[in-house]
């Protein structure tokens, strides 16, 4: 497969028909808006109440992560630990491959394009069309959805709306497969795309990252719209979110 996938990473017809071909994997490029035209708007009430919504789920998503690795690297949770890796090597020895390659597209063909969708709903709401959405293969297994907006001549708020609609397929999606959780406890499948779900959520709400996510990108939208007090508060929330990390396992 990857001696196939080197191959084809050559000819170029391949590329300008939106399919890119690396050692290691593929990715597929679908064309969206291709002809409409950014447009710049002032968001209406609801629309400013859902990037708030989105923000306050980035805040917890933030606050989470940091009590997890905060429990995670306490001795308190040596054991703790143990039995979490117990739990995984377990569930390691019930999952063949081909089922584990199955699951990893459908979860992705769900979770990825629902996320993707709204964010090129929220586009499409707000005026800004979404030229391409990509999606990245690692050996065979799905890696990454993206989306491709023309933000030209658009508002800060109006990019951190279309970030938030990430956020908020994120946390449906999550939403409902927790309810599924609970009506199939036993189900293996759902328990683990439970699990992905709560992760993926966590990690993409994160308001400080070294990828531009969309946790970071709401934040740096909002502080941008309000200048250099925005930068300035946005610098605060950051120092105070990093000092908690460090001053809590001190006090507790």
């Amino acid at each position: 497969m990857l001696i196939i996938q080197t191959i084809l990473a050559i000819p170029r017809r391949l590329r300008t028909r939106g399919l890119y071909f690396y050692g290691v994997g593929f990715a597929i490029r679908i064309s969206i808006d291709r002809e409409s035209e950014p447009r710049r708007r002032n968001l209406s009430i609801p629309e400013i109440l859902l990037i708030v919504n989105a923000a306050i789920i980035s805040v917890v998503s933030t606050m989470y992560f940091i009590m997890f690795v905060d429990e995670l690297l306490s001795l308190r949770q040596i054991l703790l630990s143990r039995e979490m890796s117990r739990a995984f090597w377990e569930l390691v020895e019930k999952i063949s491959l081909p089922e584990l390659y199955v699951f990893a597209w459908v979860f992705a063909t769900t979770f990825g394009f629902f996320h993707e969708y709204l964010h090129i709903r929220f586009g499409r709401i707000i005026g800004i069309p979404t030229r391409n959405l990509y999606i990245a293969t690692l050996l065979g297994f799905p890696l990454i959805f993206s989306v491709e907006t023309d933000n030209r001549g658009t508002k800060n708020m109006q990019r951190a709306f279309v970030a938030a609609g990430g956020l908020i397929a994120n946390t449906i999606y999550l939403s409902v497969m927790f309810m599924l959780f609970l009506l199939f406890p036993t189900n293996i499948w759902i328990e683990v795309a439970f699990y992905v779900a709560l992760i993926i959520t966590i990690i993409n709400g994160l308001i400080i990252n070294i990828i531009d996510f969309d946790g970071l990108r709401i934040s740096l939208e909002i502080a941008k719209s309000y200048g250099e007090k925005g930068f300035a508060g946005l610098i605060l929330v950051w120092f105070i979110t990093l000092a908690m990390f460090v001053i809590r396992p001190l006090i507790i």
